[in-house]
C-alpha cells in the first residue's frame, strides 16, 4: 500500500484556484467512499468503480472535503465521500481490508491515502486548541481553525511489527487476537508511545503481550496502514527467551512455528482470504473451532505477510542471521 509512485504537487497545491481547476479536469477520476470510509468496488472485476469529475462532485457533502491525492502519467487522482445510495447493481462499498488483496498496488496506496485522510478529516473538525470549526485546505492536505488560524496536518501514528524468531532461528513467533479472521496468526505489533525509539517499543511491545524477552533488533522495512492512519515499522529481532506468558487482554493465542510450518501457513492463506466474502467482509469460518481450521498468515500486500515470505524465501539473508550481532542498532 505504499507504491503511490503519483505526484502530490506539494507546491502547486497551495493556491486553492488550482486545487479547484484539478478537479474538475476531464481525466480527473474519482475513488468513492461511503460514510463508513468503504471503497466503492466493482465486484465483477475487483477493481475501484471510478467516477469521472462531473459525476462524483455532484456527490460532495458538507461533512467532508473533496480529496486530490494527485497526478500519474494518465490522470488527476481525486476521492469523495458521500451517503448517497449509489445505484450500480455489479458495484457495493467493501471494506479496505477485505479489497487490498484483489487491488493493483498502485491503486491500492492510492485508496489507502485517501482513506487516512477522510479518516483525519472526521477526526479533525475542530481545533484542539480553542474548539473552533475547522476548515479544510490544499485539496485536503491539512485543515486550519477558523478563529485562531491553528494548522492541523494528517495525523500518523507510528507502530511496530516484529518478526521474532527462536534463539534457534528455526521457529518464529506467530500470534493471533480475536479480532482477527479465524485461523489467522501474524506478527506481534504495538503502538509506539512517547520518548521510544523504535528498537524500545519492540522490546516493550514483545515483553507486555508475550513475556519473551528479546536481544538485538533490526529495522526492515515500512508500510502504511489505513485504519486509521498507522506507519508500520519492521523489524527482525532474536528471542533470549522462549517461554510465552500471554496478556489475555491483547492476544487470543501465541505459539512458536517452525519453517516448514510457517511455509505451509503462506501456501495456505490465499485460500483463505477468499473466506473473507468482498461484498460483507464476512468471515465464513467464523464459528468454526480454531483447532478445526486452517492456519494460515497474512496477505503480501501487508508487511506482516512480506516479512514471513522473507524468512521462508531468504533464509541466508544477512538480515536474518543474528550469529554476528551487529555493532548498534543505531547507524548514526
Amino acid at each position: 500500500m505504499s507504491a503511490g509512485h503519483y505526484d502530490r504537487n506539494n507546491t502547486k497545491r497551495l493556491d486553492a484556484d488550482w486545487v479547484q481547476a484539478q478537479l474538475r479536469r476531464p481525466d480527473a477520476r474519482y475513488l468513492v467512499f461511503d460514510e463508513s470510509l468503504k471503497l466503492y468496488l466493482d465486484n465483477i472485476n475487483f477493481w475501484p468503480h471510478w467516477l469521472q469529475s462531473e459525476s462524483a462532485l455532484e456527490l460532495e457533502t458538507s461533512s467532508a472535503p473533496i480529496l486530490y491525492l494527485g497526478e500519474d502519467d494518465t490522470r488527476v487522482l481525486c476521492a469523495v465521500q458521500t451517503s448517497a445510495q449509489l445505484d450500480n447493481p455489479t458495484s457495493t462499498f467493501t471494506h479496505l481490508r477485505a479489497a487490498v488483496p484483489v487491488l493493483p498496488p498502485a491503486v491500492a496506496a492510492a485508496a489507502s491515502h485517501a482513506r487516512s485522510l477522510f479518516a483525519f478529516h472526521k477526526a479533525h473538525q475542530y481545533c484542539g486548541w480553542c474548539g473552533s470549526k475547522t476548515v479544510s485546505q490544499q485539496g485536503g492536505a491539512r485543515r486550519q481553525c477558523t478563529n485562531c488560524g491553528a494548522t492541523a496536518y494528517p495525523r500518523v501514528d507510528p507502530a511496530v511489527i516484529m518478526l521474532i524468531l527462536h534463539p534457534t532461528s528455526d521457529h518464529v513467533l506467530l500470534a493471533r487476537q480475536p479480532r482477527h479472521p479465524v485461523g489467522m496468526y501474524t506478527c506481534l505489533a504495538g503502538h509506539m508511545e512517547h520518548g521510544e525509539s523504535v528498537y524500545d517499543a519492540v522490546r516493550r511491545e514483545t515483553f507486555e503481550e508475550t513475556g519473551i524477552e528479546v536481544g538485538e533488533v533490526r529495522f526492515l522495512d515500512s508500510q502504511p496502514w489505513p485504519f486509521p492512519y498507522t506507519l508500520m515499522l519492521g523489524c527482525v529481532v532474536i528471542a533470549k527467551s522462549t517461554h510465552i506468558t500471554l496478556d489475555r487482554d491483547e492476544l487470543e493465542d501465541a505459539m512458536w512455528v517452525s519453517r516448514a510450518d510457517v511455509a505451509k501457513m503462506l501456501a495456505a492463506r490465499d485460500g483463505a482470504m477468499r473466506w473473507r466474502r468482498l461484498e460483507t467482509g464476512r468471515d465464513l469460518n467464523k464459528d468454526l473451532p480454531l483447532e478445526q481450521v486452517q492456519r494460515f498468515v497474512p496477505p503480501s500486500q501487508a508487511i506482516a505477510g512480506q516479512m514471513l515470505e522473507a524468512y521462508i524465501q531468504r533464509p541466508n539473508s544477512g538480515v536474518f542471521d543474528f550469529s554476528v550481532a551487529e555493532k548498534t542498532e543505531s547507524r548514526l
